[in-house]
């Protein structure tokens, strides 16, 4: 029909990554948070191993540490990596030769540094709880402009956290400023402040802040670690740095838990350890004291708790709007309400009697109009019939709780106040345990959506007819992986009917076939894989001497050198051949050929560690073997040494002008061997004045040989079996990658660095392997 098809090119945009969130329900005092972490429990268990074993050792040398909830403890044989244990296993192997106080501070200040990044210290700040005290701050600002102060900075590390979290909400106007005690606390992290736009100061909130600060309307501060010293007047200060209206977020540990207890002591430099740790109680007491009001509670299963407080503001009375009447009625009377811009009384929406009243979004609406800074909302919303519903009237006790919070907010479900918060969607994709899997790339050209995807395979039978099913112990990544992964080059230039496959990343493996036999081989596609099947003219035995991860490196390019040399090209003892990129993979395996053969090699590399590279590999170069193939100098180089002939065979990988200078290093009767895609998937002239000298041009695609049975198959098959038993055949140096770094190799290798990857024998890296454990 002389129709042809073409897959349609993806147009390269610079975008952002999508924000994929979840809305739901969120109460404002949660209790239990993080139990269905097991990570966590297994790291407070662990600790208290090792605080009952410090508890131990510190009474033998007559001193008291009283912690409790250790019942049950047992003490760790396995060191771990986190911080917290870390801290608490070097604390377990002091001396205790002197004073105890100064033994653990100067085990302290070794650690110190890291550990508020640990995961049982920061659990909460790194869990949806921190950006619902967050939201419920941003809900209540009367304008778009928030300043926000962190108090204790240097080692609270809040302002890491904060902006990104800050960051989606629509015209918010962020400004962030970390103090604390000391300014030399924040100088290692000038870096992470200046990436944040983060503002400097320096307060000790056992004074009052500094003039210069100005009235805050978020006050943060994450004391897990780094105590308040007296937490009352603390709080009285960090209360006159609030605007009235602002909210203070208080990160801490609690007193009576395991973890604060054992912080405490660690951490304090007193004989009478915890005094700036208070239990849930004192710190409600306390609270309560300096007049601020506990709108949010976010409490861990282990002790760690967010403290949400807002500073109250004198409120004129209420105004109470039903708003359940379908009819809308009541739309005109608010409407009448709001248009009063001399009144300052809050107006209160309640929908009593609908679940699924859309108050919460026309408030959302109505607070960016003039006067919409007055609005409330109360939602009774249970999803269970048997749910108690609560009294909401305007005398009734749960209500006047409601209205010292004074929140925009308050939607009743299932037995708690709450609001609907936004959370990020912790996974994008399912994802189910398997044997057989491949890697993909889900959008063409972006790496970041490379992902291990299920494979057909897992309905294979082990024994198929005219193919082997075979488990992949190492799988390499190619230059024309990194090409198809990137968008470079189109499926089209692959030939065959490969386009229409889920991947066609991975050409070779190494590891075992059904029988358990050691094996390499090649695939037309899907080989960076779990297991594939293939035919068995595509399988070699893998030498006795070589390792499976050695293995992987061969196929491709040996069977490409050969295929291009020897059956395309019909190389020939005592010819001048021309090898770019002598250091890559096909490059070292042509000049391997070529010397076997008794030939004259020149070859072209980017940079002197390369050349020096193959000099050791191939002693049989010299220096006049060598040009750079980061320009066109190479054809001066080669035509000047050669007098003038130029090369018998050119096996080419460079492209667009290098490609017309190596045809013009070709002498009469030579031969051009084009294993490159890029300019013929791109279809460029190549010009038929050359072919005056006799000249041949082949465009190699190993690719090609997937379609059907093929002499010239069976005889590179045999030229690359001939070559393993006479030793031309030697595996590559490759740097190894584990199953789940596929996307840092891509990228790795994509910035151009492959050649330039140096494992310990100082030799440079032609291939990519990937290994799974068996």
């Amino acid at each position: 029909s002389g129709l042809h098809t073409e897959s349609a090119p993806r147009r390269q945009q610079e975008q952002q990554v999508p924000i994929l969130e979840k809305f739901c329900f969120t109460p404002h005092t949660e209790e239990g948070c993080l139990s269905e972490r097991a990570a966590l429990q297994e790291e407070l268990q662990l600790c208290k191993g090792l605080v009952q074993a410090l508890q131990t050792k510190v009474t033998q040398q007559g001193l008291k540490m009283v912690v409790p909830g250790l019942d049950g403890a047992q003490i760790p044989r396995d060191p771990s990596q986190q911080e917290l244990p870390r801290l608490l296993s070097a604390a377990c192997r002091l001396q205790l030769n002197g004073n105890l106080q100064l033994e653990l501070a100067q085990v302290l200040a070794q650690e110190r540094p890291k550990l508020p990044e640990d995961p049982l210290l920061s659990g909460l700040l790194d869990s949806p709880a921190l950006k619902a005290c967050l939201d419920t701050a941003v809900e209540n600002m009367p304008s778009l402009k928030m300043k926000v102060v962190e108090v204790l900075a240097g080692h609270g590390h809040l302002y890491s956290r904060i902006p990104g979290l800050l960051s989606p909400h629509p015209l918010l106007q962020l400004s962030y400023t970390a103090t604390d005690r000391h300014p030399q606390a924040l100088e290692a992290a000038q870096a992470e402040l200046q990436q944040h736009d983060v503002a400097q100061g320096q307060w000790d909130p056992a004074d009052p802040a500094p003039s210069a600060l100005g009235s805050a309307d978020l006050l943060v501060c994450n004391c897990a670690v780094a105590a308040l010293g007296d937490p009352a007047s603390a709080l009285s200060n960090m209360v006159a740095a609030l605007r009235e209206g602002g909210f203070l977020l208080l990160h801490t540990l609690l007193r009576g838990h395991p973890l604060g207890d054992i912080v405490a002591f660690l951490t304090s430099t007193e004989p009478q350890y915890g005094q700036g740790i208070l239990s849930q109680d004192a710190w409600e007491s306390l609270f309560s004291r300096v007049s601020l009001r506990l709108v949010g509670l976010k409490k861990s299963f282990y002790g760690s708790t967010l403290f949400l407080c807002r500073r109250p503001t004198p409120q004129d009375s209420p105004i109470f709007l039903p708003v359940d009447d379908t009819s809308f009625r009541w739309v005109e009377s608010l409407k009448g309400i709001l248009a009063d811009e001399d009144s300052s009384r809050p107006v209160w929406l309640k929908a009593i009697n609908c679940a699924t009243s859309g108050v919460v979004g026309l408030v959302n609406c109505l607070r960016r109009e003039p006067g919409g800074n007055r609005l409330r909302c109360v939602l009774l919303s249970n999803l269970s019939s048997t749910s108690h519903v609560p009294e909401v009237d305007p005398g009734s006790a749960e209500l006047q709780k409601v209205l010292q919070g004074d929140l925009v907010m308050n939607v009743y479900r299932d037995g708690a106040w709450g609001a609907f918060r936004h959370f990020l969607l912790e996974e994008d994709k399912p994802e189910e345990p398997t044997a057989h899997a491949f890697v993909s790339t889900l959008t063409r050209g972006d790496l970041s959506s490379i992902r291990w995807v299920c494979s057909s395979l897992r309905h294979a039978q082990p024994t198929c007819p005219g193919a082997q099913l075979c488990t992949v112990y190492y799988a390499s990544l190619n230059f024309r992986d990194i090409m198809l992964a990137t968008g470079k080059l189109s499926p089209d230039a692959i030939p065959g009917k490969w386009t229409s496959q889920d991947s066609l990343l991975g050409m070779e493996f190494s590891g075992r076939d059904a029988s358990g036999k050691r094996v390499m081989g090649l695939v037309p596609a899907k080989g960076l894989a779990t297991s594939v099947l293939l035919s068995p003219d595509f399988l070699w035995d893998v030498p006795s001497n070589w390792t499976l991860e050695e293995a992987a490196s061969v196929p491709v390019v040996y069977s490409t050198a050969y295929y291009a040399l020897v059956v395309r090209g019909r190389v020939r003892p005592g010819e001048t051949l021309l090898i770019h990129s002598g250091s890559g993979g096909v490059g070292q395996a042509a000049i391997a050929i070529a010397l076997s053969l008794g030939c004259r090699v020149f070859t072209t590399v980017g940079s002197a560690e390369k050349r020096a590279y193959l000099q050791a590999r191939f002693p049989q170069l010299d220096s006049t073997s060598f040009a750079n193939s980061r320009d066109t100098s190479f054809e001066q180089h080669v035509l000047w040494h050669t007098g003038g002939k130029g090369v018998d065979l050119v096996l080419n990988s460079l492209a667009e002008e290098k490609l017309q200078a190596s045809v013009r290093c070709l002498a009469t009767h030579g031969r051009f061997l084009e294993i490159g895609k890029f300019d013929l998937s791109q279809n460029h002239p190549l010009g038929m004045a050359i072919f005056l000298k006799n000249v041949t041009f082949h465009g190699v695609l190993l690719d090609a040989f997937f379609n059907e049975s093929s002499a010239d198959w069976r005889e590179v098959w045999a030229l690359v079996q001939a070559g393993i038993r006479d030793g031309v055949v030697r595996p590559l140096k490759c740097t190894v990658f584990h199953g789940a770094q596929v996307e840092d190799a891509f990228r790795y290798m994509a910035q151009g660095k492959a050649s330039q990857a140096w494992p310990c024998s100082g030799a440079p890296s032609a291939t990519w392997a990937f290994w799974w454990r068996r």
